[in-house]
């Protein structure tokens, strides 16, 4: 169920795109005073047959199906054009927020912590390799991590493989940025958003996040990234629910590969 709500969101996700862009360029075709109706969009996909899980090609045709119904309702008379393009261009265009972007890609070696029971139990230690690289025009960052934790469990060490993947962006309609990650020691998406501080050097994340070894839910954490300098970053990991001076349950620090 979860797979299919999520293939539904990226189908309707494709479709808004698609809306938005067909109809800016539309109402860019029409000259002033022109009262005559643009062509219509012709839609190449096949829109014939809803969904099955059977057809690998049914999401597609889904996108393609929203697109067509709300083009059909789309009242373009009462959108004013040249606003309608800046708000596009504002929203879709990479600015000066993505540009630290730059500076986050690279391969970078990481050392981290985990406090899994506490400061004063013994924390657990891992050693990954990062690379992060720009996509998409420079709108996101993709970070790929992969190593090797070293904990102990009921007195035996052990050592557990560890490999994520997470995407990093700047959101121009909330003025935010936004992560998600995902990685092979869960099966849950873990999102997040944040702001930075006037120097760009600082930036807070705050997430909510489901604990399956206790049962919680809807846990908030607050994560904070810190540029130290050109070839070195710090994350803390902070749980909001614990008194101060115990919060800390993950740090991370980053150096960039020569």
């Amino acid at each position: 169920m979860r797979f299919r709500t999520l293939a539904c969101g990226f189908a309707l996700g494709a479709a808004t795109a698609l809306v938005s862009t067909q109809v800016v360029l539309r109402l860019a075709t029409k000259t002033a005073g022109d009262t005559t109706e643009p062509p219509p969009v012709t839609l190449s996909a096949p829109v014939a047959r809803l969904p099955t899980n059977s057809d690998p090609m049914s999401h597609d045709e889904s996108a393609a199906l929203i697109t067509t119904v709300a083009l059909t309702q789309a009242t373009e008379d009462d959108v004013d054009r040249a606003d309608l393009m800046q708000k596009w261009t504002q929203f879709a265009l990479p600015g000066e927020h993505h540009d630290r972007f730059e500076f986050l890609a690279g391969k970078w070696d990481s050392t981290y912590t985990i406090w899994m029971e506490g400061p004063d139990k013994p924390p657990v230690i891992g050693k990954t390799v990062v690379s992060s690289k720009l996509i998409f025009g420079g709108r996101f960052l993709e970070t790929r991590m992969s190593g090797i934790t070293h904990m102990e469990f009921n007195g035996e060490k052990m050592e557990v493989p560890i490999e994520g993947i997470g995407y990093l962006g700047y959101d121009n309609f909330k003025q935010k940025y936004v992560h998600f990650w995902i990685d092979n020691g869960g099966t849950g998406i873990y999102y997040s958003e944040g702001t930075s501080d006037e120097s760009g050097k600082v930036t807070t994340f705050f997430s909510t996040v489901d604990e399956w070894q206790t049962g919680e839910r809807d846990k908030p954490y607050k994560m904070v990234q810190t540029l130290i300098d050109k070839d070195t970053i710090k994350m803390v990991l902070y749980d909001l629910t614990m008194p101060t001076g115990r919060d800390r349950v993950f740090e991370e620090r980053m150096i960039r590969q020569k």
